[in-house]
């Protein structure tokens, strides 16, 4: 079966039409033999090629209009010029694919419309009444981001919405609100007592007694080992028989709230039997294109992991090196504290990745860690592709499935934050998960589909702090749902049900940290309470006009930060550079225009309205940051929405594909859509690689703690011990903690203050421990090429000793790194 067009938002199925074969020959010698569709009428084969050319007319207009946005090749910001010059680029292209969209559905439309009784034609009209009194509104709200004080424009805003709402319902009541609508798929009295069996089982089933009798049991169980964990939990810490009992807390919370007919050899039944009637042979191009996915992904990931970057920066990884080491050591923390609490999953990886041959607690290994774990994103958002359009047709899903994968796999943004190799990455990871269980969850309303989200949801608390944000995203689409769908009230009572089961199970599997959190609350809330309110807990709150205002600029940086300036952080960015390169921001654009046009066709498909929220949601964390707004916008914060906006990227992607392949029928048609996708993934990586191995890595310019780390780690395998080399701390300079794991010493330092080295030098003793200083060898002390106090005084005490300028030059990452080294003679 071919994907449709009005699954793929291109308007309706392609016409009846047969092919023709055209022959170009010479003294009866064949030279070139083609098949062209042959349509059923020639203004269906017209509105299908002027269709398609507004397509590429607005790709094409796109393509400019981000190139305008992204600034000149080689620069590291754009400019206001820039914007002023590609935005109106990029509207036309919008507008232009909407145009395309509307004349590929015209028949469509055009029978909808004849098909409308006088009644229905009145009320489709005037129902363009709200609509236009909310779009004011949503105007309304977009000046305001602009504004030096949004609070007067939202609050018209509010009102232009408002008033929509009191027209729309008075218009519905006027033409019959109260009308009962038809129940699809329920007519039959049969379908209507299955659904409330499958409502309420225990009331209709035989075997209630002993179904509810073994529930009892698993409850109690439940019951008990929630709290046996909550009672073994204190203190912040989970050890492995801990970490057992929630597990199998986990476990019985969700078999407490199975369907009540399940069991768990029919479920692996019918997973094996459906694994059975797969037909593998059937789809060996998907398999060999998912591998060719991968080893780009692998390349991108791992290729000169050991020198980009090169050195860590600032607290934030050594600080998770140390937690590993901690946890490896057997401190089994549930929130890992430092100044702040931070989730625990990435420390526990590198823990164990830790204890492979050849790696350690270094950088190199929280690299791997972080690179490895962000392979496992890729499969996932192939998984998520297929739910979420392989539920009519499976063509459709699968295609989108690879493109997902693949657009994930060529990815500048998900290769910056994964191979920064903090815990930041794993938002995406745990985001998809949650995508595909609430996609099925509000789709089918099936119970086991819940509890796998509520599973979902309470390990991804587990991840990163925006990971806070995913509850709300359930929320929006079980909320989507019953508004949405043409219910009764029995179902939406289930979905309310399946949402408290959803609930419920994340909450306790959330339950050790909401138990640290207790115990610790202000690390727990100390980032979320100082970068968005700016006070700390126990403070009050005040949101007034300047807060508003200072949220609506933030929104407005983080939606320009995909096409137009990015993050500013180079330890995590090309600095200023959008999120994404120049093909994926011009097909973010578009991919609006093309989810609009394929939300129309899908209105009663809550998935379809929940990307977009679920997109503004998870942009959330980084627009919060009211107070600290210049980590705002943030590619690390914004993770949790890569997404929904990969799959923005992928429709138009997909669509123009599709058009190609249906406009000309054949090997020729597949071999002209495989290749158009084909060639923007290439396009893609390349401008992505660009941007990572070129402009980022020039860009980053962490302090030299692996020149550092090295030269005292050789110092002191020949003549130097550990406690004659000495650091003198020095402002805005280095973190001595990073020097010592990059040396092979992580967790110990020998920082002394200036004051404090003669102090310190008076303790010597010949023979003293490993870090202890010894007077008969030579002392070395690192600090600062800006000290000049330090450099003085260790001339004066050291007249004889030798001041060097280490500087040094590496090519792979066109950087240099400089310190200062002073040597003298040992004590005696």
């Amino acid at each position: 079966m071919t994907p449709s067009d009005s699954e793929l938002g291109t308007g309706s199925a392609p016409p009846a039409r047969r092919n023709i074969r055209i022959e170009v020959t010479a003294d009866d010698t064949p030279l070139l033999s083609l098949r062209l569709p042959a349509f059923a009428s020639a203004a269906a084969w017209a509105w299908r090629f002027v269709s398609l050319a507004l397509f590429i007319l607005a790709t094409v207009f796109a393509l400019a209009g981000n190139q305008l946005l992204f600034g000149p090749p080689g620069t590291a910001a754009s400019s206001k010029e820039n914007l002023d010059a590609g935005a109106p680029w990029l509207a036309l292209a919008f507008v232009i694919w909407l145009l395309g969209e509307l004349l590929s559905s015209a028949s469509v439309l055009r029978a909808g419309w004849h098909g409308l009784g006088r009644a229905g034609k009145r009320h489709r009209l005037l129902r363009l009444l709200p609509a236009a009194l909310w779009m004011r509104g949503a105007y309304q709200v977009l000046v305001s981001m602009s504004a030096e004080n949004a609070v007067p424009l939202l609050r018209e805003a509010a009102a232009w919405s408002f008033t929509g709402l009191v027209v729309w319902f008075l218009i519905e009541a006027a033409l019959g609100l109260g009308k009962p609508r038809p129940l699809r798929n329920e007519r039959s009295a049969f379908l209507a007592a299955e659904h409330r069996r499958r409502l309420f089982p225990l009331s209709t089933s035989r075997s209630w007694k002993p179904v509810l009798g073994r529930r009892m049991i698993i409850f109690a169980l439940a019951v008990l080992s929630s709290a046996a964990l909550w009672a073994n939990t204190s203190g912040n810490r989970m050890p492995p028989p801990v970490m057992a009992l929630w597990l199998v807390c986990a476990l019985l919370w969700s078999l407490a709230f199975a369907p009540a007919r399940w069991s768990f050899f029919e479920w692996a039944v019918r997973k094996i039997d459906a694994l059975r009637r797969v037909r593998w042979p059937k789809h060996w191009w998907a398999i060999l294109a998912f591998v060719v996915i991968m080893g780009f992904a692998a390349y991108f990931r791992l290729s000169r992991l050991d020198t980009v970057p090169l050195d860590m920066d600032g607290s934030d990884i050594v600080e998770d090196i140390l937690a590993a080491r901690s946890i490896a050591q057997g401190e089994f923390s549930i929130m890992v504290l430092y100044g702040e609490a931070r989730e625990p999953i990435h420390m526990y990886l590198i823990a164990l990745l830790a204890q492979l041959p050849g790696l350690g607690f270094d950088h190199f290994t929280i690299k791997l860690a972080a690179a490895v774990t962000s392979l496992m994103t890729v499969p996932v958002f192939f998984w998520m592709g297929y739910e979420l359009m392989g539920n009519k047709d499976r063509r459709l899903g699968l295609a989108m499935a690879l493109m997902l994968s693949a657009l994930v796999a060529v990815s500048y943004w998900h290769v910056v934050i994964s191979r920064y190799a903090m815990r930041t990455h794993l938002t995406a990871l745990a985001a998809a998960i949650v995508m595909v269980y609430l996609a099925r969850g509000i789709r089918y309303n099936r119970r086991s589909d819940f509890i796998k989200l509520g599973l979902a949801l309470g390990f991804g608390m587990y991840t990163y702090t925006s990971s806070r944000m995913l509850p709300f995203v359930a929320l929006a689409g079980v909320g989507l749902a019953l508004v949405i769908r043409p219910l009764t009230w029995q179902k939406r009572l289930a979905y309310l049900v399946n949402l408290g089961v959803a609930g419920a199970l994340a909450f306790m599997v959330f339950l050790p940290m909401y138990h640290a959190s207790l115990d610790y609350p202000t690390e727990f809330s100390v980032s979320l309470l100082k970068n968005t309110f700016g006070t700390s807990l126990g403070e009050p709150i005040v949101i007034d006009d300047q807060w508003i205002s200072g949220f609506m600029s933030n929104f407005r940086d983080v939606l320009l930060m995909f096409n137009w300036i990015g993050d500013g952080n180079w330890r995590h960015s090309a600095p200023m550079k959008p999120t994404l390169d120049i093909l994926s921001g011009a097909f973010l654009i578009l991919g609006v225009a093309a989810w609009t046009a394929h939300l129309a066709r899908n209105r009663h498909d809550p998935v379809m309205w929940l990307m977009p929220i679920m997109i503004l949601i998870m942009l959330l964390p980084s627009v919060l940051a009211v107070w600290h707004s210049a980590t705002n916008p943030s590619n690390t914060r914004i993770s949790g929405a890569m997404p929904g906006i990969y799959v923005l990227i992928a429709l138009p992607i997909l669509t123009l594909a599709f058009r190609l392949f249906h406009f000309v029928p054949g090997a020729i048609g597949k071999a002209f859509g495989m290749g158009f996708c084909a060639v923007v993934l290439l396009l893609s990586f390349q401008q992505n690689a660009y941007l990572y191995f070129d402009l980022f890595a020039n860009s980053y310019r962490p302090p030299p703690y692996q020149h550092a780390g090295r030269l005292m780690r050789a110092l002191a395998e020949s003549d130097v011990p550990w406690g004659n080399i000495i650091i003198i701390p020095y402002a805005h300079f280095w973190d001595e903690r990073n020097v010592y794991v990059e040396a092979g010493q992580p967790g110990h330092t020998n920082v002394v203050w200036l004051a404090q080295v003669t102090e310190y030098l008076a303790n010597a003793s010949p023979g003293s421990a490993e870090f202890g200083p010894d007077p008969t060898r030579d002392l070395v002390f690192l600090y600062s090429p800006n000290d000049e106090e330090t450099s003085a005084q260790l001339k004066r005490w050291f007249p004889r000793g030798r001041e060097l300028l280490i500087e040094s030059y590496l090519p792979k990452v066109h950087r240099s790194c400089c310190y200062k080294l002073f040597r003298a003679s040992g004590l005696g």
